[in-house]
């Protein structure tokens, strides 16, 4: 079944999704918890994506897809946000932090 509205409304899932999660995690996740424990949050996502992709795998469907697609959305917004936060972070003087002690 190649349905290419499928395709579309995929797509379509997983952008706003992203978008979504990336907005809520940079704006009020990473403020409220820190930096450290969201990539915590995110580690813990991307496990649970592995074990939703093997099972999607297995089931085959098209509502596995989208799933699949919905989880994996969820982790990438969450990584892009903490990745340019720290990348943020590391280039702003008066946001690095001494690890010299």
């Amino acid at each position: 079944n190649n349905d290419p509205i499928a395709v579309g409304n995929m797509m379509t899932l997983n952008g706003v999704t992203r978008a979504f999660v990336g907005v809520v995690s940079g704006r009020m996740m990473i403020n409220r918890l820190g930096l450290e424990p969201v990539w915590m949050i995110t580690g813990f996502i991307g496990f649970i994506g592995i074990v939703v992709n093997v099972v999607c795998l297995f089931n085959g469907s098209v509502a596995a897809a989208y799933v699949l697609n919905f989880a994996w959305a969820i982790y990438n917004g969450l990584w892009n946000s903490c990745l340019e936060t720290s990348w943020a972070k590391s280039i702003l003087r008066s946001k690095r932090e001494d690890v010299n002690g």
